[in-house]
C-alpha cells in the first residue's frame, strides 16, 4: 500500500487561494533575501547568525517548545497577490536574539 503524502494546506484553502496559501514557516522563509549569503560572515549581521543567514535553523530550533513548532508547521497563512515585496534589508539596532524575533 502506497502512503499518500499529507498536504500541509487544507484542500478548501488550496482551492480558494491557490499557491498563496502556505504554511507559516514557508511564508516567513520566502520573505528572506534570495539567495542567502554564502557564509554568515558575508551577512549584514556580521556572522552573529540571524534569520537572514541562519534560515530555517534559526527560525526553528530543536529546543523550541512543541506549541511553537506546531504553529510554524501547521498554521496556514495567505499573502495577498498585490502585497508589496519585502524590504531588502532587515535590521534592528541592536540585533535581536532569536527568542525575541520569534
Amino acid at each position: 500500500m502506497v502512503r499518500r503524502k499529507r498536504r500541509r494546506v487544507p484542500e478548501a484553502l488550496r482551492r480558494a487561494y491557490g499557491d498563496r496559501a502556505r504554511p507559516l514557516e514557508e511564508i516567513i522563509l520566502s520573505l528572506l533575501p534570495h539567495p542567502p549569503p554564502l557564509s554568515p560572515s558575508q551577512c549584514r549581521c556580521g556572522g552573529r547568525c540571524c534569520l537572514g543567514c541562519g534560515g530555517s535553523g534559526y527560525l526553528l530550533r530543536r529546543d523550541d517548545p512543541p506549541d511553537y513548532r506546531n504553529l510554524l508547521v501547521h498554521a496556514v497563512c495567505v499573502v495577498p497577490s498585490g502585497a508589496p515585496a519585502p524590504p531588502v534589508l532587515y535590521s534592528s539596532d541592536p540585533p535581536l536574539p532569536q527568542r525575541q524575533v520569534s
